[in-house]
């Protein structure tokens, strides 16, 4: 397992708390690695050609191949065995943040009353949309929003910890390979690019926000979310590490920045967390806050692209099994389409693929990314909604 960079707010394990996640974590490349493969040779060995003999054609699309897949035993083990291991490592990071809570809060609250270098803003009756409410995102206990106590990071801490754990390290070792990725992407695609004010969408626990301002060192860098767990948390580690953020806890689909605020408004990997219309509304909001020549650049995963079926049937496991229901409707999702219908019609707007986390760190990840059930995290290349307003 690779090892991830300590700091004050950072989950401990103890011996035997680090030997349970260590478990789970080889368990899950196991399934990965050794078991899930398998469901393609029972596909294209059994399942496809029973296919072809009842319809006359092989299967179209990724629905068609769930539900030749779902009766099969293959199917059904790995599905099982992946979800069990998932919520193994979740419950495993969780004792160690329970245990190790009020440590970070005492750290949380020792960073917060010091001289800062950015800020923190909480708005304790900002409603919480459903799409958030309601879901634990990747099967992560609580979401991001859940508090216990005052002065909550628990879940900031959970998410960070069980995070690296979940892509294997594959974000480097700060995770925040997704920022990584975003940033260098925007410094290849507009190498003159010099933003004043940037606003990132979604910011969680704050791995992307410190990597764009890492980029653009003389920018006034945002990050807003839903959560006051995670909030706390990043705010916290990006004081730590020296870097002036300004967080704030509000919802990318209304914020309370003035029209025209920022040069670039960015996110990464939230609109499959988001609902549809939580989507189109916050790509209106993006067109609102960004100056004329600003720059929008939201990296989410890959879209489906249709041509293999089987591709895209294992690229939604996570829409069925893994508490990510809005995953496959944004992968499905026509952005450039979508932006132009919400007020981007007069502006350039396109889709590319870009760097993905593992590239932006230059990491080789054990496991290759076809091979793996849900195997869409951006190992082959991040797409990225660009758009550049108008005059």
């Amino acid at each position: 397992m690779r090892v991830q960079a300590r700091h004050p707010i950072l989950p401990l394990p103890t011996h035997d708390e680090a030997a349970r996640t260590d478990f789970a974590y080889h368990l899950a490349n196991f399934i990965r690695r050794d078991v899930t493969p398998h469901n393609e040779t029972v596909y294209v060995r059994q399942v496809k050609p029973a296919f072809e003999r009842r319809n006359g054609r092989a299967p179209k699309t990724r629905q068609e191949v769930r539900k030749a897949m779902e009766p099969t035993s293959a199917y059904k083990m790995s599905s099982a065995l992946q979800r069990c291991s998932q919520e193994m490592m979740w419950s495993s990071v969780a004792d160690t943040v329970e245990r190790e809570l009020p440590r970070l809060i005492d750290n949380f609250r020792t960073i917060a009353a010091s001289p800062k270098l950015g800020s923190l803003r909480l708005d304790p009756a900002l409603p919480l949309p459903n799409y958030v409410r309601d879901v634990h995102h990747h099967c992560m206990a609580g979401g991001y929003h859940c508090e216990h106590t005052d002065d909550d990071v628990a879940q900031g801490a959970l998410y960070d910890r069980g995070s690296f754990i979940y892509v294997d390290g594959n974000f480097g070792p700060w995770n925040d390979g997704l920022g990584m990725a975003l940033a260098k992407t925007l410094r290849i695609r507009f190498p003159d690019f010099a933003p004043k004010r940037i606003l990132d969408m979604g910011c969680t626990a704050g791995g992307s926000t410190v990597a764009l301002k890492q980029m653009f060192p003389d920018a006034e860098v945002h990050g807003i979310d839903l959560g006051a767990p995670v909030l706390r948390y990043a705010h916290a580690r990006a004081e730590h590490r020296g870097v002036a953020i300004h967080y704030s806890q509000q919802n990318a689909e209304h914020t309370d920045f003035a029209d025209g605020s920022f040069d670039l408004v960015c996110s990464a990997a939230i609109f499959h967390e988001s609902a549809h219309r939580a989507v189109l509304n916050m790509l209106a909001e993006t067109r609102r806050l960004l100056r004329p020549g600003g720059v929008m650049a939201h990296a989410e995963v890959a879209p489906m692209q249709g041509a293999d079926p089987w591709r895209d049937f294992i690229r939604d496991w996570d829409s069925l099994n893994n508490g990510e229901p809005f995953w496959g409707t944004v992968l499905d999702m026509d952005l450039v389409a979508c932006a132009k219908k919400q007020g981007w019609q007069d502006d350039k707007v396109w889709h590319e693929i870009g760097l993905s986390p593992v590239e932006a760190h230059n990491i080789e990840p054990e496991v290759p990314a076809e091979k793996v059930m849900g195997a869409s995290r951006g190992a082959n290349g991040l797409g990225y909604l660009f758009g550049i307003k108008s005059a």
